[in-house]
């Protein structure tokens, strides 16, 4: 038996995993979604967003950095990190819109695989204490590191790709 095997499972903490592996799979759906988009389906117009699913979904694909950064700052105990409100937030988001609506397939699939495979490692990385570490940088509220993992790190892929889902889903049903 290794030793050091044993000591360093006994480390791991079964939240950190749990959330690890949710992003995971939310990733590995999102990159199904985007590989079976056919051109006529990457330029549809969601309607949640008002974006094509191309923006959409390279918009998601380009938050995994940025969120992870955010992870590993946090648990890092840095707590300098700017406040982010509503409203920046959406001038960054239409900003993105703008500069990538021609986003393409093949980068988008690189920048999900990528930047999904780093964040899940990071947050399978992070320790129970870590997980509990709270911040009010986004919108003002009090937020842990799981909260903000749960709500916005795994929350924000997974509600693009609802949207997405939806979009072709709609057009699909109006197709026939």
């Amino acid at each position: 038996m290794n030793i050091g095997l044993v000591i360093w499972e006994k480390c791991m903490s079964e939240a950190a995993t749990q959330l690890a592996d949710q992003l995971d799979a939310v990733t590995r759906d999102f990159i199904g979604v985007v590989q079976a988009c056919t051109p006529e389906q990457w330029a549809r117009t969601t309607g949640s967003e008002g974006w094509s699913v191309g923006v959409v979904a390279h918009h998601a694909a380009v938050s995994y950095p940025a969120f992870g950064q955010l992870v590993q700052a946090l648990a890092a105990g840095v707590q300098d990190i700017p406040p982010v409100s509503a409203e920046q937030l959406h001038e960054g988001n239409a900003r993105h819109a703008r500069e990538f609506a021609h986003a393409g397939k093949p980068e988008t699939l690189d920048l999900l695989r990528n930047g999904g495979n780093t964040l899940v490692q990071t947050i399978r990385d992070l320790s129970d204490e870590q997980l509990g570490i709270t911040t009010g940088i986004l919108f003002g509220g009090e937020m842990s590191l799981t909260q903000i993992i749960e709500r916005i790190v795994i929350g924000h892929p997974a509600s693009h790709l609802a949207s997405i889902r939806a979009t072709l889903t709609d057009s699909a049903e109006a197709a026939e």
